[in-house]
């Protein structure tokens, strides 16, 4: 009985884990200029609304649909 239990605490305490770092490994920080065309606040891609202009990097993920401005 005891060995049941001690079993299930531990699958139980992994699977919170394993759940915590799926969500922590979706967020990605973006650029974004806002307001100010030379000011840039960095948010979650998640964040994102209609009008943000994103600053771009090489390698970097897109993080929504968009129009390229310039390249």
């Amino acid at each position: 009985m005891i060995i049941v239990v001690v079993n299930s605490v531990n699958n139980y305490i992994s699977e919170k884990r394993l759940a915590a770092l799926i969500n922590s490994s979706n967020v990605q920080e973006v650029a974004v200029h806002r307001g100010s065309a030379e000011d840039t606040t960095t948010i979650d891609g998640r964040d994102l609304v209609v009008g943000d202009v994103i600053s771009f990097a090489s390698g970097m993920k897109v993080p929504a649909d968009c129009i390229m401005i310039s390249g």
